[in-house]
């Protein structure tokens, strides 16, 4: 009598909760506004918006923020809104820009005008000096 092994019972396969390739339709952070912002960052570079019908909710009793992220992407509205305060952000930059080219300018003609300045009494105490040193040789003469 030949003894047959039992047919080996497989477990079903399961799949695990998410995927390289799945992402969920909604994430909830809530954590300190900074914490919140860098995540939220991350996630929307990969495709999430703010929730259209879930306001962020700021705790005023702890500091800290919650935020409801979807996938999708922003509306037309919104990107214009962004290129807008883009626009906005570089002009004002430019703005800094210029302040600091006139003020660099400013110190240059400032720097020039004191060296200008300085180039002439260094002139005129040369001549006074050989005038003194004209003076005392003739007074030694005598």
């Amino acid at each position: 009598m030949t003894k047959t092994a039992a047919p080996a019972v497989e477990a079903p396969a399961v799949a695990p909760a998410t995927t390289p390739n799945t992402k969920p339709y909604a994430i909830n952070l809530h954590d300190y506004p900074g914490t919140v912002l860098a995540e939220a960052a991350v996630h929307m570079r990969n495709g999430y918006i703010c929730s259209p019908d879930i306001s962020p909710q700021f705790f005023s009793t702890n500091g800290q923020i919650a935020v409801t992220l979807v996938l999708g992407s922003p509306d037309q509205e919104t990107i214009d809104r962004a290129n807008k305060t883009t626009g906005h952000a570089l002009e004002l930059q430019e703005i800094d820009r210029q302040r600091e080219v006139e003020a660099a300018a400013r110190k240059m003609m400032a720097d020039m005008q004191r060296a200008e300045a300085k180039a002439k009494l260094d002139a005129q105490i040369a001549d006074q000096t050989n005038a003194l040193r004209r003076l005392k040789d003739q007074a030694a003469k005598l």
